[in-house]
C-alpha cells in the first residue's frame, strides 16, 4: 500500500504542475500549490505513521506482565468455583493484545488503513481536467 499511495501522490502533483501553468498569473495559483502542498504532506505523514510501530521490547514486556497475571490469577483462583469467570478474563487480555498487534501493523491483519481519502481527492481532481482551471463558469 506504500508504494501505491506514492505513486497517487505523484500523480497528484503531476496534476497539480498541469493545472497551475494556465493560471500561474492569478493570485489563486499560489493558494492552489500551498494545498496541493499540504495533501502531499498529509500523504507523507501516513507514510510515516504507518512505518511506525509499537517496540518489540514493550510487546515483549506487555507479554511477560500478561503471563505474570495470568499465573498468579490461576494460582489464586485454582480453587475457585469462579473458573469461568477467570477464563473469561483471561481471554479477554488475550484479546487486547492481539488487538494491540493488529492495529500495529495497518497494512495487514483484520483492521486496515483504506486509502479511500486520496483515491477520492484524485476522482475530484479528474472531474476538472487542468484545462477548465483559469475559466470563469456562470449560472448555476
Amino acid at each position: 500500500m506504500l508504494a501505491q499511495s506514492e505513486v497517487l501522490q505523484k500523480r497528484l502533483w503531476n496534476q497539480t504542475v498541469a493545472a497551475i501553468r494556465p493560471i500561474r498569473g492569478l493570485e489563486v495559483a499560489s493558494t492552489f500549490v500551498d494545498a496541493m502542498n499540504l495533501t502531499i504532506d498529509e500523504g507523507a505523514a501516513r507514510v510515516a505513521a504507518r512505518r511506525a510501530h509499537v517496540p518489540p521490547r514493550v510487546l515483549v514486556v506487555l507479554l511477560v506482565y500478561m503471563v505474570i497475571a495470568a499465573l498468579i490469577l490461576g494460582y489464586v483462583m485454582s480453587r475457585s468455583p469462579k473458573r469461568t469467570a477467570t477464563a473469561v478474563l483471561l481471554g479477554l487480555v488475550t484479546l487486547a493484545y492481539l488487538l494491540i498487534l493488529d492495529i500495529d501493523r495497518p497494512t495487514s491483519g483484520g483492521i486496515r488503513e483504506p486509502q479511500t481519502p486520496m483515491r477520492d481527492l484524485l476522482a475530484t481532481m479528474q472531474k476538472s481536467p487542468p484545462a477548465s482551471y483559469g475559466t470563469v463558469v456562470t449560472g448555476p
